[in-house]
C-alpha cells in the first residue's frame, strides 16, 4: 500500500485529499462488486448478511462508510504533508490506538506483551518525530 500511495504522490499534492480518497473508495467498491458478482447470488447474499437487522441501518451504513473514509483521508494526508518515512511510522500508530481504545472502551485485558509492544511503538514514533 505504501508503494501505491508513493506512486500517486504527485496526484494528491495537486488535487483535494477528499477527491483522492473518494475516488479510491469508488474504485475499491466497484472492484469488490466485480469480483463478487460473477460468483452468483449466494456470494452476494453473504456479502450483505450484516444488513439483515434493519434497526441498525441508521448507524451501521453511515459509520461503515464514514469510518474507513476518514481513516483513508488521514492516511493520505500524512503522506501528503510529511516525508514518506515519518508518515509510514505515524500511520502505523493506529494499531497502538486500537489497543488502547479496546482497553478503555471494550474493557479488554492489557497483557504484559501488549504493554511492552505499545510502549515500544510509542517510543519509536517519538524517536522518529524528533529526528
Amino acid at each position: 500500500m505504501a508503494i501505491g500511495i508513493l506512486m500517486v504522490r504527485d496526484l494528491f499534492r495537486e488535487h483535494s485529499l477528499i477527491w483522492v480518497s473518494t475516488f479510491r473508495f469508488v474504485v475499491a467498491g466497484a472492484v469488490m462488486f466485480l469480483l463478487v458478482a460473477p460468483r452468483g447470488r449466494t456470494h452476494l447474499h453473504r456479502l450483505f448478511l450484516g444488513f439483515r437487522r434493519r434497526d441498525m441501518w441508521k448507524a451501521m451504513i453511515p459509520m461503515s462508510i464514514f469510518g474507513p473514509f476518514l481513516a483513508t483521508l488521514f492516511w493520505v494526508a500524512g503522506f501528503k504533508h510529511l516525508s514518506a518515512g515519518r508518515a509510514a511510522i505515524f500511520n502505523q500508530m493506529s494499531t497502538v490506538f486500537i489497543i488502547i481504545l479496546a482497553y478503555v472502551i471494550l474493557k479488554e485485558r492489557l497483557t504484559t506483551r501488549k504493554i511492552v509492544g505499545v510502549s515500544l511503538a510509542i517510543l519509536g514514533s517519538v524517536l522518529v518525530a524528533t529526528h
